[in-house]
């Protein structure tokens, strides 16, 4: 059997879009606001659908993971922006 290298990546916008890691997000709606941001900067971009995902530290209030929906992008149908994250 062979193997194959399979490689997903996020778009590189998400490095500068990102605040600093030890940023707290303390409501769920700061949270959430995050999530819709990388949803539209997807879209802004032309990397993807507009989808956003964004996974935290319940205890911290700060960033674990983020994602942006790359099916297309990557042609993987599994690449949606929760997955990214979760994968992440």
């Amino acid at each position: 059997m062979h193997t194959h290298d399979f490689v997903l990546r996020l778009p590189d916008w998400m490095q500068t879009a990102l605040p600093d890691v030890s940023h707290v997000y303390p409501s769920v709606e700061e949270r959430m606001r995050l999530a819709i941001l990388l949803a539209e900067l997807n879209i802004e971009y032309g990397t993807g659908g507009p989808f956003g995902a964004a996974l935290f530290d319940t205890g911290t209030k700060t960033l674990l993971a983020a994602g942006v929906n790359i099916v297309v992008a990557s042609g993987c149908s599994v690449a949606h922006a929760e997955i990214m994250a979760l994968m992440i």
